[in-house]
């Protein structure tokens, strides 16, 4: 089974098997290999990121302009990492060998040059297109990252604008006090800009959760839930400045935060970023390798997910059954009130 050397454009004749797998899917088991000749290939085709959806050009070489916005290793194969490369609103992958190092391309425009997939394996069948590069060669860097990986324009507050709009913006940076922390990648902070006095920050891998406190500079990509703009990809700068204070808890009901006057569900936003005092029964507490600093409380009936993530003490001496008065930063997410 061993194979030739081979290189590109040479023409060769495969033989195998043909086997399903346990789930009736194809695979082929690769015997032999026979060199027939050699040809010029073909050249890449030159395409925009935006266009790289169409199935036409399917395993095709392909070249293409964009800029590196992320890096990490690929969680299934730790000897291949994969760049994130995004033009406007557009996001794809691009798998390279982990020897290479290229994490020193982050925030590089660059023009690449490599194979099209529209799988990774045939365990990911459903991630669209995404480029697989060989060497460094296959990458031409057309504008370096900036020296100072925090010298982005300043995220300013708007209105009236799309998703689309909001994702194509390029990095940005913002200045703020952490006000809370949780997931052990999620941020809160208070910018002091009254026409954008609280944001979510989502940090890129890598990153360490700061204190609640820490007077921080953040950089990374503006996304909108459609109720707020966030920053996601976030690198961290931690600043020197004065303590902050905390504010007084503000005690409040379940009914008061999560209904209307008319008893219908609706979450009252004057509370969003601020710190309460909230009365409830420890229902779960969430073992560390499920959910580490997690604990459902019950409110009359309403559970409630409480992440303590910033103040693991919180956890210490409560038990299922515990009734007791939780203190935190009120945030809403996915799955995070």
């Amino acid at each position: 089974k061993a194979c030739l050397a081979l290189n590109v454009g040479d023409i060769v004749a495969i033989s195998g098997r043909v086997h399903l797998s346990s789930n009736l899917e194809r695979w082929t088991e690769y015997l032999t290999c026979v060199k027939l000749g050699e040809t010029t290939p073909p050249p890449p085709c030159c395409i925009p990121l935006s266009a790289l959806d169409d199935p036409a050009i399917n395993l095709k070489m392909i070249e293409t302009e964009a800029t590196v916005i992320d890096s990490s290793t690929d969680d299934l194969d730790p000897g291949f990492d994969f760049l994130t490369l995004k033009d406007g609103p557009t996001l794809v992958p691009l798998i390279c060998p982990h020897k290479l190092r290229l994490d020193k391309l982050v925030d590089a425009r660059v023009r690449v040059k490599g194979l099209l997939r529209r799988e990774l394996s045939s365990e990911r069948k459903f991630v669209g297109p995404n480029i697989s590069i060989a060497s460094e060669s296959d990458i031409t860097v057309l504008t370096p990252p900036p020296e100072d990986k925090f010298a982005f324009p300043r995220l300013v507050p708007f209105s009236y604008t799309s998703p689309k709009e909001v994702v194509s913006l390029g990095k940005r940076s913002i200045e703020g006090t952490v006000i809370a922390a949780w997931q052990n990648s999620h941020l809160l902070i208070r910018t002091g800009d009254e026409r954008m006095p609280l944001i979510r920050l989502e940090l890129a891998a890598g990153e360490t959760l700061p204190a609640c406190g820490d007077q921080v500079t953040a950089v990374g990509y503006p996304i909108t839930d459609v109720f707020r703009l966030m920053l996601t990809r976030v690198r961290l700068r931690k600043e020197q400045g004065p303590a902050q204070r905390d504010e007084p808890a503000v005690p409040v009901t379940i009914s008061a935060l999560l209904q209307c006057r008319e008893g219908h569900t609706h979450f009252d936003y004057r509370y969003y970023g601020r710190l309460v005092t909230i009365r409830g029964v420890v229902s779960s507490l969430f073992s560390p390798s499920e959910r580490p600093n997690r604990m459902l409380l019950d409110c009359n009936g309403v559970k409630i997910p409480i992440d303590y993530s910033a103040n693991t003490s919180i956890g210490e001496g409560h038990s299922v059954c515990h009734m007791d008065d939780i203190r935190e930063i009120c945030a809403v997410g996915a799955d995070l009130l």
